[in-house]
């Protein structure tokens, strides 16, 4: 079992990551941990209830999207700090684990499960020393790659969640010139999904192809999926049988 800690500002594209590699190898699963709860809570999902959709007997990706707002929650209770004793438990585990609701729970073997953390951790967002070559001085900058101990020293997660941590890995902040590669490769393009979702040809041109990318580079590739989304919609309002949207 490997366990990773990846890290990327809001619209560096780390959910648009994980649905290509569940395309490359569909036994992932993306779960979205803003709002789980720890066991004791009852009505709301918990972090274990990602593991009931994968076939446990195979090598499997958990990847826990939002993970930072799952941890970070201070009200009543502590709840982050609950939620991180959850964590710790899943990551600890080697064989099984309950699953499931009180009334319907399925003990699973997770000992085949790499569990990735996904999340933007905006308040890490300072400049950082990093030294760009040999015997050159530190220079402050928000790209440097941040440290077991900065995190740690955050107070965000702790020394027990990091040390069972294989790896931390930081996104670059998406540009527009890897939001026009994206948008212009039938491969990772959003207008392909939407596409297959609808059932309908977009075509999306090169000058249409430049104007969305500035707004990927500001609003992440979420924002130029609702743009699309918006033209589609109106032409299918207009014209309920069209097969082909060219924007």
């Amino acid at each position: 079992r490997s366990h990773y800690l990846v890290i990327g500002e809001s619209g560096s594209g780390k959910t648009e990551l994980f649905r290509i590699l569940k395309q490359v190898y569909p036994n992932t699963v993306i779960f979205d941990s803003a709002n789980c709860s720890p066991k004791s809570y009852r009505g709301n999902s918990t972090l274990s209830d990602a593991f009931m959709s994968i076939d446990v007997n195979k090598p499997s990706f958990i990847v826990f999207d939002e993970f930072d707002k799952c941890v970070q929650r201070g009200n009543i209770g502590d709840l982050g700090s609950m939620m991180l004793s959850e964590c710790l438990k899943l990551l600890e585990a080697d064989g099984p684990v309950f699953v499931g609701t009180e009334h319907n729970r399925t003990m699973i073997d997770v000992s085949n499960c790499n569990l990735i953390f996904v999340g933007a951790f905006s308040s890490l967002k300072k400049n950082r020393k990093s030294n760009l070559g040999l015997c050159s001085s530190p220079v402050e900058s928000k790209d440097a790659p941040i440290t077991r101990e900065e995190i740690l020293d955050s107070g965000i997660l702790s020394n027990e969640f990091l040390g069972r941590i294989n790896d931390i890995i930081q996104l670059p902040a998406m540009t527009q010139e890897r939001a026009l590669k994206i948008l212009e490769d039938p491969r990772y393009s959003p207008a392909t999904r939407l596409s297959e979702q609808y059932g309908i040809s977009i075509e999306l041109s090169h000058e249409k192809a430049v104007e969305f990318s500035k707004l990927t580079a500001k609003y992440g590739v979420r924002g130029v999926n609702n743009a699309i989304y918006e033209k589609i919609a109106d032409t299918l309002f207009e014209s309920p049988d069209s097969k082909t949207i060219c924007i």
